[in-house]
């Protein structure tokens, strides 16, 4: 019977033994792996880092419209969009020639005016070509599918009637601000919550 405890005592140390000398180890494992990732894996790793990166894009909020009784529009936001490129985007300078003469007719524009506006660019990476494009050219742009092509949604209020009411239905500044009339007004209602979204965003657009 002794005998029989003493073998379970021993089996038990025997097994904290190795629990042990494992939890000793440990440590060791993970050191040993940040020195293989720091001699060889660094080069690759920055390089991921470099080509990628999160970006967090504020959505703006799009104005309610007037209506009237009848329910006929009187005051709307129309959709414009702002085209920019990043010529630091992986792919763009094998795709920049037949982009920019896809927009060029797009748009009436010249392609040497594209190429001049990314040549002269203020910033490393990005320049804009184009302010206004509808809804309808920005959809085409889309479909290229150009690594570096930046899209931004810009919103001008347009007044069904013009100057007709312009004393009730008020007007909004340039930051989209009702400062007069309805407008002003119902400015809170209006105005709406801009949005955010969250992108990550590849070496290649």
């Amino acid at each position: 019977m002794e005998q029989a405890e003493r073998d379970i005592r021993q089996a038990i140390q025997l097994r904290l033994y190795v629990v042990a000398a494992l939890l000793a180890l440990f440590p060791l494992a993970i050191a040993l792996q940040v020195v293989r990732l720091a001699t060889f894996g660094g080069a690759p790793l920055r390089a991921q880092g470099r080509a990628q990166a999160s970006l967090i894009e504020t959505i703006p909020a799009i104005r309610g419209s007037i209506l009237d009784a009848a329910e006929r529009v009187l005051a709307v936001d129309a959709g414009r969009y702002a085209l920019g490129v990043d010529p630091g985007i992986e792919g763009f300078d094998e795709a920049a020639p037949d982009f920019y003469k896809r927009l060029a007719k797009l748009t009436g524009t010249p392609a040497s005016t594209f190429r001049r506006r990314v040549k002269q660019r203020a910033s490393p990476r990005y320049a804009e070509l184009v302010r206004n494009l509808t809804e309808t050219q920005k959809e085409q742009v889309e479909a290229w599918d150009t690594p570096g092509v930046v899209l931004e949604a810009r919103f001008e209020r347009r007044y069904t009637y013009r100057t007709a009411a312009a004393h009730l239905l008020g007007y909004v500044d340039i930051d989209g601000r009702g400062v007069s009339g309805l407008e002003s007004r119902y400015d809170a209602q209006l105005r709406g919550t801009p949005g955010l979204e969250a992108m990550l965003v590849l070496r290649r657009g």
